[in-house]
This record gives structure tokens, sequence and C-alpha cells, in this order.
């Protein structure tokens, strides 16, 4: 208990491992591509020398935190990188700005005293207007009502429709709809003596792997970004890995590997562990893996 008590607090609660920045992430995986700096600028449309300046995370020729998150998110998405932590790493660089909300000053000003004798005139000339109205339509009803000429409307007889038949009504009354009865199930019967029943198919069973197949097992102690084909020259794996991780691949080999960030990265072919090193330059290893590599 007392070695417990007496144990620094940094050794029980170690500090998070900060995350890479994001520049050094996007220049291994592009080599890792053997992409060159021209060609990723003609496809996304930037500079090379903001392309390095990014890739040597420095921010300060590349202006504003909007555009520099941006070619971020579409650098990280041509090399086909979740952008989510390299976000994540570049916002204690580069911090987004938090918009500035004021009040506005002008909501409990006073009106003009000019503005409000404009309101009272247009009131009473509006209500002077409708009297004037009133008063000429009042004029025209009593003028119409004393009219020697004024003449009433017609009235037209209405002729009753004839009663239809009670043999027509009759014929064409409608039955009210019948119940819906319910379905009877079928009772099937026991098949007779001297039948040959139908024999029941077995139960399909789970196809066993390929002799031809042979297992991977790339375990991570850090960043790296893989892809990996098969003999057909398929990927059957690409992507970026986190630390302390694993990932089983299965296949037929030959298989073509191409590994970010090597030194980060243990390999092994079936029951074999392989080594990186030799096939490693500028950190990044490619290498052709069969039953015959050692």
């Amino acid at each position: 208990m007392s070695e417990l008590l007496e144990t620094p607090a940094d050794e029980l609660n170690p500090a998070p491992q900060p995350l890479p920045l994001p520049g050094a992430v996007l220049r291994a995986t592009r080599e890792a591509h053997g992409y060159s700096l021209a060609e990723v600028a003609q496809v996304l449309k930037f500079g090379v020398r903001q392309l390095e300046a990014l890739e040597n995370d420095d921010y300060s020729t590349l202006k504003g935190a909007t555009f520099i998150r941006g070619f971020v998110r579409s650098y990280a998405r041509y090399l086909r990188l979740d952008e989510v932590p390299l976000l994540a790493a570049l916002e204690p660089q580069v911090p987004l700005a938090v918009a500035e909300v004021r009040t506005v000053d002008s909501v409990n000003a006073v009106m003009p005293s000019g503005v409000q004798d404009n309101s009272k005139r247009a009131y009473w000339l509006a209500a002077f207007v409708l009297l004037l109205g009133a008063v000429a339509w009042f004029a025209w009803q009593e003028q119409g009502a004393s009219a020697p000429d004024a003449q009433k409307p017609e009235t037209v007889p209405v002729v009753a429709a004839p009663e239809p038949e009670p043999a027509l009504v009759a014929a064409s009354s409608v039955s009210p709809p019948q119940p819906m009865l319910a379905p009877t199930p079928a009772v099937i019967a026991p098949a007779a003596a001297g039948t040959a029943e139908t024999p029941v198919p077995p139960a399909p069973v789970a196809a066993s792997p390929s002799p031809n197949e042979r297992q991977l097992l790339l375990s991570f102690s850090g960043v790296s970004w893989v892809e990996v084909r098969d003999a057909s020259n398929q990927i059957i794996y690409s992507g970026n890995s986190t630390p302390d991780s694993r990932q089983a691949l299965r296949g037929r080999p030959p298989f073509q590997l191409v590994i970010g960030n090597a030194s980060a990265v243990k390999l092994r072919y079936e029951d074999r562990a392989i080594d990186l090193q030799p096939h490693t330059r500028v950190d990044v290893a490619r290498l052709t893996l069969d039953d015959n590599t050692k």
C-alpha cells in the first residue's frame, strides 16, 4: 500500500500521446503509392509549393483555417485516408475562428417626429376616403330603390322530376357486401402404406478454405498505411491503421504488399515472421510474398 501511495501521478495516469501531424502522414502515404508532387498537384489543382508546405506542416504560407482544412480533406480523400484523425491533429495548429455575435443597437431607437406626423396624415386620409365611399354607396342604394322602372327577376317554375318505378328501383338496388370467410386450412393426409415419402434434402455444409489460400497477419504499433494485392492483382486490403491494432487477411499468393511507416509494422506469413527491413526504403516497404519468401 505504501508503494502505491508513493507512485507518481504521471505513472498512474500517463499523458496521452499526441496525434501525428497530417503533413507527415500524407507525405508517407503519397510516397507509399509512388506518386510525385507534380502528379498530385495536377489532380487536386493545387500548387507544388502548397503541397510541400502542407507536407512539412508549414501553415504560415497557407492562408485561412477553412482553406487549410479543405486542403487536408481533399488530399486525404485522394489518398483514400480517413480524414477525421487528420483534422483532429490539425485543430491545435490551425483552430477555427469563432464568429462574434453583436446585439443590434437600434432595437429600442425612437422614431423621428417627422415619421410620426406622416403616419398620422396617412391615417386621417384613409379614414376620409372610407367615409366618402360609404356616403356614395348609401346614395346609390336609395336611388335604385326609388326608380319606377326597376325590374323584378322572373320566377322560373320548378318542374318536379318523375319518381322512378318500383321495378326499376328494385333492379338497380345494390346487394349488401357479403362477409369474407377465413380460408379453411388444408389438411394433409398421412402417406398411405407402401407409398414412398419425399426425402428431406440434407443441410448445406459450409465450404472449407481453399488449400491454395494463405493467411497474413499484420500487427501495428503506430499509424501506418497498407495495400495488399493477391495473385489475381486484386486489392484485398487497403487502409490506414491505428496503433495497437491487428489485421488478418486470406488469399492466394503471391501477395504484393506496400507498407508505409514499416518500422511500426510486424508481418507474419502463415506461421513465419517476415523481416521487412531488407525491403524498406525511406520507411516504406515494398515486397512480393509467397511460400518461398524468407
